[in-house]
């Protein structure tokens, strides 16, 4: 998968993840010259049509919520019947792989995470909507805390 280009302009550059409804790959937005991140509709769910248009609407709606503290959904498109999310790219760690490494942590770096996890849903819920799977396997801790 590394190297193909998804829309003529989308390189995957690597494997991140993969989720019940995605694999999750790091690519180069050739346009734009930027790294970004490309969720690829795992089957059954990439060819049900009314779930993808859906994800999309939802993506439409979210957009311009711009916040530190989340990462923003750019777009739904398809290549070749692939359907893909595309949004930025969140450098760091995942929560849950750091908890799993160093076993806890300390209570004002614990409290400065869910603060940060809840000002981000602040700014999802003042746009009308909700996050709807918010958990340490998708939290992630940047370089800077």
């Amino acid at each position: 998968m590394i190297g193909r280009v998804f829309s003529a302009r989308y390189e995957i550059t690597g494997p991140l993840d993969e989720t019940p409804i995605f694999s999750v790959f790091s690519a180069r937005d050739r346009l734009h010259g930027r790294e970004v991140c490309l969720r690829l509709f795992r089957e059954p769910f990439g060819t049900e049509r009314e779930f993808v248009e859906r994800v999309a609407a939802i993506v439409l709606q979210i957009y311009p919520v711009q916040h530190a503290n989340l990462e923003r959904m750019q777009s739904v498109d398809s290549d070749e019947g692939h359907a893909f999310l595309v949004s930025s790219s969140s450098k760091g760690t995942k929560l849950n792989e750091r908890l799993r490494k160093l076993g806890s942590l300390s209570v004002p770096v614990s409290v400065a995470t869910a603060i940060a996890v809840c000002e981000g849903v602040h700014a999802l819920h003042s746009a009308k909507t909700s996050h709807g799977d918010i958990g340490a396997h998708n939290v992630v801790i940047s370089a800077e805390g």
